[in-house]
């Protein structure tokens, strides 16, 4: 089975660069996230993985082709077959389309390059066969810095700041049938989540792997600076030892 991870769109830029570096290379414990998720597919045996980047992409490349990373890096990588596609500047259906060549007649994987989960994929990919779907999208819980209140007539009865969301929200992993493509297109403008996800809802194609577990998106400088916390704590869940 293959993954493609979405690695492109707007960087996020760290107090030690001038430039916006890509997401999938923010560092966490001296090693890129996309590091960290292509880890923990390979925990699952899933070792084959394709990388869509736009103009960004260069400095992807680059660290795979990196002789000075880690001997940890470098044995991991060389088991993994990676392949990166110059998709240019387009929206996630587009990205997505361009790789149906290299994704061939098998389900696959659409993961994204800026979320961290400790997601079960074996049980993701039973939930994914068994319900005959074209797609199977991971549902999560997230927490919120802002707390989350409990009322009872007006009044606040509780407030919890680590509570999770009762709400299922997108968690980013999606598996799929070769048919998802039927669906999309290389229209730049092709938003994966939007009108394609939408027809395949509505043609009840679409299945639900409900994640209870961690899971963090990062979007800021302050969401890296919260993973890398998390990072410190002791056996961290989302954390391939």
């Amino acid at each position: 089975m293959k993954v493609i991870l979405l690695c492109g769109g707007e960087g996020i830029r760290l107090k030690e660069d001038q430039d916006f570096r890509p997401k999938a290379l923010i560092p966490v414990e001296g090693k890129p996230i996309i590091y960290n998720i292509m880890k923990h597919f390979s925990f699952y045996g899933i070792k084959e993985f394709i990388l869509c980047v736009d103009s960004k992409g260069k400095h992807i490349k680059d660290y795979f082709e990196n002789t000075e990373i880690s001997d940890e890096e470098k044995e991991n990588i060389s088991r993994w077959n990676i392949n990166v596609v110059v998709t240019g500047e387009c929206k996630t259906g587009a990205r997505i389309f361009k790789t149906k060549k290299l994704v061939g007649e098998e389900d696959f994987i659409v993961s994204y390059s800026d979320v961290i989960a400790d997601i079960n994929i074996s049980k993701l990919l039973v939930v994914h066969k068994t319900n005959y779907k074209i797609l199977t999208m991971t549902g999560v819980h997230p927490t919120t810095p802002l707390g989350i209140i409990t009322q009872k007539d007006g009044s606040v009865t509780d407030f919890d700041v680590e509570a999770k969301s009762v709400d299922i929200v997108k968690g980013g992993y999606f598996v799929c049938r070769p048919a998802v493509f039927n669906y999309l297109s290389d229209d730049p403008n092709c938003t994966f989540e939007k009108n394609p996800l939408m027809k395949l809802i509505e043609e009840e194609e679409v299945a639900l792997y409900n994640h209870d577990g961690f899971w963090k998106h990062f979007d800021s400088y302050k969401d890296i600076n919260e993973l890398i916390r998390l990072s410190k704590e002791e056996n961290p869940s989302w954390k391939i030892q």
